[in-house]
């Protein structure tokens, strides 16, 4: 590595692993005036700043002192306190900063569902008489989304039958994704927590709502959209999946 590569390869590494620029300033500063105080133990100073620097950094990212940026809540939907109705609409929507987007052919079948004779009965979305395959998104009014690192998704939900609820991502580009992890039959409302990280992608035909091949490794530092569906119509209570609450975890795309 040539006089000049070394310095600006261990300054990338600082730029890549996510320091706040305050805190990339500070160290950058010390880790300089502290090599230069030792560098006369090495061949020459401009060699013993740059072997100096490398190993420093090195040794930074592997005792996990050059942290990821933390995730923080985005936004949270809670679905709005009114009467059942189908399709789910705008007027469903509780957070106002957020938009609903309905997709798929069994769209006009997906309710917005509660029943006031059920103690503690929640206000959610119910999959049940949809016709064919959906998909419920949301998407924040004027922010895109950084679901790239240390991101993740919870939500509470109840399926029945076979199906599985999935996250989808709609990426600010138009590439549709669905995840591989998901949330299967429960007797009861669960609250289930998806690291984004550990997630498998595939291809979403969004007209459909059918997942096609496996995509490796996608970008996600901007994402447009995020939704929910199991890629399968409704069976009625007996099939069917339901979403009382969903958060989003993340950063603000630049």
């Amino acid at each position: 590595m040539g006089d000049g590569s070394q310095r600006a390869w261990s300054q990338h590494c600082f730029r890549e692993k996510g320091l706040s620029q305050f805190a990339r300033i500070w160290l950058w500063g010390f880790l300089k005036s502290t090599a230069r105080d030792y560098s006369d133990i090495f061949l020459s100073a401009e060699q013993g700043y740059d072997l100096f620097m490398i190993v420093l950094s090195l040794f930074l990212l592997l005792a996990g002192v050059v942290a990821e940026p933390a995730s923080e809540l985005l936004f949270r939907e809670d679905w709005a306190v009114s009467p059942p109705e189908i399709p789910l609409g705008q007027n469903h929507v509780a957070n106002e900063d957020l938009l609903v987007e309905l997709h798929g052919p069994g769209l006009h079948g997906i309710k917005k569902s509660h029943h006031d004779w059920i103690e503690n009965d929640p206000y959610y979305v119910w999959s049940g008489a949809c016709p064919g395959n959906w998909l419920v998104s949301l998407r924040h009014k004027s922010k895109s989304l950084d679901l790239s690192q240390g991101a993740k998704v919870r939500w509470r939900s109840k399926q029945a039958g076979f199906r599985q609820l999935r996250i989808a991502l709609k990426l600010t580009d138009g590439t549709w994704l669905v995840s591989s992890l998901s949330a299967g039959e429960s007797k009861d409302w669960e609250i289930q927590e998806f690291e984004l990280d550990q997630a498998r992608w595939r291809k979403l035909n969004i007209s459909r709502v059918t997942e096609e091949d496996w995509v490796e490794k996608p970008g996600l530092e901007s994402v447009a959209e995020v939704g929910f569906t199991d890629l399968m119509p409704g069976g009625l209570s007996a099939a069917c999946s339901r979403l009382d609450w969903i958060e989003v975890h993340g950063r603000w795309a630049d």
